[in-house]
């Protein structure tokens, strides 16, 4: 089988590999639709992964192959599947830090979704595997994973109905977490420097858009709180600039919560203001199996638009090009067909 092999520092190659050998319990799948991440692009660019591995964890395709013992899906099923499993019983995860779990860090798809069959291991087929309906499209279903992490972050958040939220960043993420927060709902300032994307963050239900370099914004949020501020500033892009510059939009008592990697360089903020204005600042990762159900549910049921966010469907051979392309923000979201 063909897949797109990552080699560090930099490079990707379209690369003969041999198909995965499928035991009991697990399922061979064949890729329809993998989506590029921006976890993928930030191994690829930060040079992450220290040796040759097959990237890609947001997927769709067709069982394929069923090992023995498998009785929750057939051949022909098309499923969507995450990549890591909790142990659900470790001291992270009884404290609910599901993606903390050393067992979840470990578990993996093989090879990966950027290949054009891919083994599911026995207890991804039963925590983390989810039929995908006709009323969904490949595109559609494959957003299950993305989308899970949002619904996470949402949860940890314990935002109340009429709170104020702005969004950083109106990429996928940050498009889905605007449809999240207005089904809370909340009101949602979205922050982008690309006029195209606040139209559409606009059209999925945003309140406000402002230009994320605008030196209003933290006039803007104040007068529309009654001067309270923010309950929360949500970052999924953005930089250490930005970072400080959200204490001036966040409340007292209200949170900074990290949904991106902003920097690899230290940050300064102000002690201070964290502890006399009780500024909580949480960061959220990745899902649980029960995130994964939300988040499968809420695009069944139409409650969340993922279409729009898709502007690219490349094949293996454009992958690494396409890496560049969201780095220079020239694509949003880009599906990989093996």
């Amino acid at each position: 089988m063909r897949a797109a092999v990552y080699y560090p520092p930099d490079s990707i190659r379209v690369e003969e590999v041999p198909v995965p050998k499928i035991g009991d319990g697990e399922i061979l799948l064949k890729v329809r639709a993998c989506g590029v991440c921006g976890t993928d692009v930030l191994k690829v660019t930060r040079a992450l992964p220290k040796k040759p591995v097959v990237l890609g964890h947001e997927l769709v395709g067709d069982v394929v192959g069923l090992g023995k013992g498998v009785q929750k899906f057939k051949a022909g099923d098309r499923l969507v599947v995450a990549h890591h499993v909790p142990c659900g019983q470790c001291h992270y995860c009884r404290h609910g830090n599901h993606s903390m779990c050393r067992h979840f860090k470990e578990t993996n798809l093989d090879p990966g979704g950027f290949a054009e069959y891919l083994r599911i291991p026995a207890e991804h087929v039963e925590q983390t595997a989810f039929k995908v309906p006709a009323q969904l499209s490949d595109d559609e279903g494959l957003f299950t994973e993305p989308l899970s992490c949002c619904v996470r972050n949402v949860r940890r958040a314990s935002l109340l109905p009429g709170d104020f939220a702005v969004v950083v960043g109106m990429g996928s993420i940050g498009l889905m977490m605007v449809q999240l927060l207005k089904l809370i709902p909340t009101q949602v300032l979205a922050l982008d420097l690309f006029e195209e994307r606040l139209d559409l963050a606009k059209r999925l239900g945003a309140d406000f858009t402002l230009r994320g370099d605008s030196p209003d914004i933290a006039a803007f949020v104040a007068d529309h709180t009654e001067g309270r501020r923010a309950d929360i500033v949500v970052f999924t892009a953005g930089g250490g600039r930005v970072f400080q510059n959200a204490f001036t939009w966040v409340r007292d008592g209200g949170a900074l919560n990290l949904f991106a990697s902003l920097s690899d360089k230290p940050v300064e903020v102000s002690l201070d203001s964290l502890y006399h204005h009780e500024i909580t600042v949480f960061s959220s990762y990745s899902p649980s199996p029960e995130d994964l159900a939300e988040a499968h549910r809420l695009l069944c049921e139409k409650k969340v638009q993922v279409a729009p966010l898709v502007t690219h469907h490349v094949g293996l051979d454009r992958l690494r090009e396409s890496v560049d392309w969201i780095t220079a923000q020239k694509a949003m979201k880009v599906i990989v067909n093996p």
